[in-house]
């Protein structure tokens, strides 16, 4: 079970960011339209956040289960995710609304060519500056109410391995990519090609620091990275929280130029922080 004060904390937090209005206007462009949804976006951010808590995986089958099993039977129906049907019997909302949800963002926000085709540049900036504002707008209200902006930022980037596999296999030259979201590598000498496919199309061959758990310097997956607010020079040691501020996840194999830059940018309204890195 999940403590219901748990979840309450967490969809308070999400409705304070407001990310909760920013995607049900992509849902609802025009602001009227469609069928009234037993699943709201505000409940299932907030599912989506207890369910990285509390699960290994981040799965579909495990948010569904936060909100119709791991719940108490009360709170769920006061969340609308268990309800009375027309016919008088008692019903919760099932796993393909969940996914319905997922899809529909992802619709609305991705960027891949494979996922978006027919995408105009622009269109494509547009999408990652909105994915950035719902991310960041959730990390703002982690931070403590009242919390100093912090006067200098250190940036770095974080391998992350993705779910799916990145299997490589041989193409004929010439012949192009056949796979959806799959990247071309030419071998060292001879010229031969192979395409690298996985059921996880963003994501690409690149550098990871070798560790002791991870004895390679290759990974497949992402780079997140991230700004945090470290003290100024000459400031009293502990005088401030060391909190991430920012965060910009993007292909492993991605140049740091351009999130490093997205990541600088800093809201009008507050003194820009000081960038120094933490290399």
């Amino acid at each position: 079970m999940i403590s219901v004060l748990v979840f309450k904390r967490v969809l308070k937090a999400v409705r304070r960011s407001g990310v909760h209005t920013e995607l049900e206007a992509l849902l609802r462009p025009t602001g009227h339209g469609g069928r009234p949804r037993q699943l709201q976006a505000d409940v299932f951010v907030a599912a989506l956040i207890v369910c990285a808590a509390h699960y290994k995986d981040l799965a579909l089958t495990n948010v569904h289960r936060v909100l119709t099993v791991d719940l108490d039977k009360k709170y769920r129906k006061k969340l609308g995710v268990q309800f009375t049907a027309t016919d008088g019997t008692s019903q919760t909302i099932s796993v393909r609304q969940v996914r319905y949800l997922l899809d529909t963002f992802e619709n609305m926000l991705a960027t891949n060519p494979s996922l978006a085709p027919g995408l105009s540049e622009l269109e494509r900036i547009e999408r990652t500056e909105k994915l950035d504002s719902i991310v960041n707008h959730i990390l703002g209200v982690s931070h403590p109410p009242g919390l100093a902006k912090p006067a200098a930022m250190a940036m770095d980037a974080t391998a992350m391995q993705s779910w799916g596999k990145g299997k490589r296999r041989p193409v004929a030259p010439g012949t192009g990519l056949l796979a959806a979201g799959s990247a071309t590598r030419t071998s060292e000498g001879n010229g031969s090609e192979t395409e690298v496919y996985s059921i996880d199309p963003d994501a690409r061959w690149g550098y990871c620091t070798k560790t002791y758990d991870n004895k390679t310097y290759s990974v497949f997956g992402y780079a997140m990275f991230t700004t945090v607010g470290v003290p100024d020079v000459g400031a009293t040691p502990g005088s401030m929280p060391i909190l991430t501020w920012r965060i910009r996840l993007a292909p492993a194999n991605a140049d740091v130029v351009e999130p490093g830059l997205a990541l600088t940018q800093w809201p009008s309204r507050l003194r820009a922080p000081r960038q120094c890195s933490s290399q």
